[in-house]
């Protein structure tokens, strides 16, 4: 037998074990019987919304799922997670929700609370668009805010939202006969379920970036 026969018979295992066996996502959390959840938010355990350097947009991501810190609350626990604003209020906006994510959204309750932990605002249905990426609130903190509450909103669980991913760019064309859109790129379509694990995302944008030495 030719050598160059053998050729084909020999790579056969070593194409074989170039192979490798991508797992599937765990499906979306839609049930929660953790019985170990906060009777009320822990202050003592925050994320910080501060950036290191003052900039136009500071934006921080918390995985909650399963394993996360659970809060007991009026309609039905699940995960959450803190978050300490900045010091300097006056310049911020922020938008706060659950990323829309390949199969899922984290299903989020917003609160803003005091330095004492007392409630100073909440968001009704009507509050909440798809900003982006992110199923959200947008709002301005006000004096004496200190803390974000990000937490489950069971109500919402288990509901499906159809929408379209656009990945695309359109442009307007002016000719002889009016006006025309071209559009190049490509849409999917694609369903996420609200549940109880996913990724909150805040995003702190600042119009005034100068540093403060009092700060």
């Amino acid at each position: 037998m030719h050598m160059r026969a053998l050729l084909p018979l020999a790579l056969t295992p070593l194409l074989a074990g170039c192979v490798t066996t991508v797992e599937p996502p765990p499906p979306p959390l839609l049930a929660w019987d953790r019985a170990d959840c906060d009777a009320a938010p822990d202050l003592g355990r925050t994320v910080s919304l501060t950036p290191k350097k003052e900039t136009a947009v500071h934006v921080v991501t918390t995985p909650l799922g399963e394993g996360s810190p659970c809060l007991a609350q009026e309609g039905g626990s699940g995960p959450y997670v803190v978050y300490a604003l900045p010091a300097d209020l006056d310049d911020k906006t922020l938008i706060v929700g659950g990323t829309l994510g390949y199969d899922r959204i984290f299903s989020p309750r917003v609160t803003v609370l005091d330095a004492e932990g007392r409630e100073t605002r909440t968001f009704v249905e009507s509050d909440w668009f798809n900003r982006g990426p992110v199923y959200s609130v947008q709002f301005r903190p006000r004096p004496g805010d200190a803390f974000v509450i990000v937490s489950t909103d069971p109500s919402r669980v288990g509901r499906t939202e159809s929408a379209i991913n656009v990945g695309t760019n359109t442009t307007v064309v002016y000719t002889g006969y009016g006006a025309s859109n071209w559009t190049t790129g490509q849409e999917r379509h694609a369903t996420r379920v609200f549940a109880y694990d996913g990724d909150v995302r805040v995003t702190v944008n600042d119009v005034d970036t100068e540093e403060n030495p009092d700060r």
